[in-house]
């Protein structure tokens, strides 16, 4: 039985070496086992362990020490085994876990220098299309305008909304997303997907952005005077002291969006979406809002007046709040 029970310690430790060898943590718990039942072997082999069987004088009477039993041992060694086991896993998980954070952070590194260099290989492209190609001065329908046109659309579908603000920054600098002349942009950004992006302060004046998808975009404090926004769709975005004077929102869906402080004089907003707008003390003076929705807008404090496609009794009719509301007719509401 014991030269049965050495051959298996040694097939264990052998087994634990090399699964230790191999990066496994777990194989630190059986060699723990096969040290442990190493030194119970030789504890047999010693009156002085306390495990072998001895005998003693005790007065007049022998006291006999029996051999330990395998009830003794599942006492002895199954709190150290059990600490041993949860020592182990605890050690695996923690390792798995930071290997897969590693794992996914290096991916997520790799995937923003992809990105950057995308973003960089455009501007060098665009860049040699403006000054040896004459990108500005070129065609509606030539084929410098088709390649700009298909490079930035699909650059910006492909990077995430700190790129996207850089490259509608590049764009608009450059002059390549405005009306020439009452004609087309050289680059149309009709229907491009900007939801959620962060474009703060961004200065896109003029910009063409006909049924861009800006849905909850953060464009506070940016600057969007004479941009054309028709059909956009602005619903919970955020236009904290943002300036659309002059800008065409005729049928864009401003639903839910912030527009505190916002300056909206002169801008187009026909058929626009407003309701539950948040427009407190927002400019609106001369703005066109003929068939407009407010249902639900807050209104307070804001100036309408000269506002035109609306009346102070249209505007009471609807459920708006008009605290402090300079009305069109120049009168401000109790």
């Amino acid at each position: 039985m014991w030269a049965g029970g050495l051959a298996l310690l040694a097939a264990m430790s052998i087994a634990c070496v090399v699964a230790i060898r191999m990066g496994h943590r777990l194989g630190y718990v059986p060699l723990v086992i096969v040290v442990l039942l190493t030194l119970i072997r030789l504890g047999y082999r010693y009156e002085w362990t306390g495990f072998r069987e001895t005998s003693r004088p005790k007065y007049e009477k022998r006291d006999i020490q029996p051999r330990k039993t395998l009830w003794d041992w599942m006492q002895l060694l199954f709190v150290p085994v059990m600490l041993a086991i949860l020592a182990g896993g605890l050690t695996w998980w923690q390792t798995s876990s930071e290997r897969a954070r590693l794992v996914e952070e290096a991916a997520r590194q790799e995937e923003l220098r992809a990105q950057n260099t995308a973003v960089q290989d455009y501007l060098d492209q665009m860049t040699t299309l403006m000054l040896e190609d004459d990108l500005r001065s070129s065609d509606v329908d030539s084929e410098v305008r088709t390649i700009a046109q298909a490079r930035t659309s699909a650059v910006l579908r492909a990077v995430e909304p700190e790129n996207q603000r850089t490259l509608l920054q590049f764009l608009s600098d450059a002059r390549l997303i405005q009306r020439v002349d009452e004609n087309l942009p050289i680059i149309s950004l009709d229907r491009v997907g900007l939801s959620d992006s962060d474009l703060r302060d961004i200065a896109l004046s003029g910009a063409d952005l006909r049924f861009a998808n800006l849905r909850s975009a953060n464009l506070s404090g940016a600057n969007l005077s004479n941009a054309n926004l028709s059909g956009a769709n602005l619903s919970g975005a955020y236009l904290l002291n943002a300036n659309l004077s002059g800008a065409d929102l005729s049928g864009a869906n401003l639903s839910g969006a912030d527009l505190l402080n916002a300056n909206l004089s002169e801008a187009f907003l026909s058929y626009a979406n407003l309701s539950d707008a948040y427009l407190l003390n927002a400019n609106l003076s001369g703005a066109d809002l003929s068939g407009a929705n407010l249902s639900g807008a807050i209104l307070s404090e804001a100036d309408l007046s000269g506002a035109k496609g609306v009346t102070k009794e249209q505007l009471e009719e609807q459920p708006v709040i008009l605290r402090g509301v300079r009305m069109p007719d120049g009168e401000i509401h109790p």
